[in-house]
């Protein structure tokens, strides 16, 4: 007999010592516990929850961290959220897309700030009530990373919403972007500053030749798109690499853009930027799982298995 609603536990029965308040408490109220597992011996809980209106985003995230921070503080243990809703037949793709559009942008963010970018500026359109039409711009981004945003449309609208739909993508010309031209703008001032404090740029000023080399193009650079998709946030060493890049017209200015920041480095002034983008769920001990086998807190029994 397949499970109802009615069937299902309310997130107050699960976890009865969770407090939660404002509007995620207002939201989550209605929604149910399908079941709690766990996928091998990741220490990641996962919590399959079913609602029959669409959750934003921004409440899901916060679910995951109340649980933890509340009831399981001093564990390694993280809760995931996998959200099922069984919406009225009344909302079409379109509908659907326009509603939810902010929960995804979120979602993307985390996951993947560049996939987020693709997504930000794709076109989208509906020929008919189930098909979904996206329009992503011609570039390298977007080339790259097509496949994994038809993947995530497709994973919202079918396993999470339940609806029936077919997504086509496609290309169209990438728009003017004042934030890129002002990110490509800055890329070719700190390039041309690189060079100018160079040997070879303080040798061909002190004769007067015109040894200087073009920064950058009209169209700009894969690595202007990507920098100011991931919010131009870099070091100063992230910075000089990419006006280092930006400098590529020439072999020399991108050879001694890269021995600035060499130096930097020895001097102690540089310092590593790293982002990491998608969660990493990694592997574990059982020190969570033994404690809440310790307190008695175990609500669906054999649902979290090793």
């Amino acid at each position: 007999m397949p499970e109802t609603l009615e069937t299902m536990k309310t997130l107050e029965e699960v976890f009865p010592n969770l407090e939660l308040h404002g509007e995620a408490e207002e939201y989550l109220a209605g929604a149910r516990v399908r079941r709690l597992y766990r996928r091998g011996q990741e220490n990641v809980i996962h919590i399959d929850l079913v609602s029959t209106q669409w959750i934003h985003k921004k409440y899901i995230f916060e679910l995951e961290k109340e649980i933890h921070d509340q009831l399981f503080p001093d564990t390694d243990i993280s809760f995931r959220v996998n959200e099922h809703f069984q919406l009225s037949k009344l909302y079409t793709p379109e509908r659907l897309i326009e509603a939810y559009d902010s929960s995804m942008r979120m979602e993307l963010k985390r996951r993947d700030a560049l996939l987020g970018y693709v997504y930000g500026t794709a076109k989208f359109s509906y020929p008919d009530p189930v098909t979904v039409r996206v329009e992503i711009e011609d570039t390298m981004i977007g080339h790259e990373k097509s496949l994994q945003l038809e993947k995530y449309l497709r994973g919202v609208l079918t396993n999470r919403c339940g609806m029936t739909v077919e997504i086509e993508t496609g290309f169209c010309e990438a728009k003017k972007n004042s934030r890129l031209e002002r990110s490509r703008k800055q890329m070719q001032e700190q390039a041309r500053r690189i060079w100018e404090n160079s040997e070879a740029g303080r040798k061909a000023m002190a004769e007067g030749t015109t040894g200087q080399p073009v920064f950058g193009d009209e169209n700009g650079s894969a690595a202007d798109e990507a920098g100011s998709a991931a919010g131009q946030t870099g070091s100063p060493r992230a910075q000089e690499s990419a006006a280092g890049r930006t400098a590529g017209g020439s072999s020399a200015a991108g050879a001694h853009g890269r021995t600035a920041f060499a130096e930097r480095s020895a001097s102690g002034q540089g310092s590593h930027a790293g982002s990491s983008y998608g969660n990493s769920w990694g592997k574990g001990s059982y020190r969570g799982k033994r404690r809440m086998r310790r307190g008695g807190f175990d609500p669906f029994g054999d649902s979290i298995r090793e």
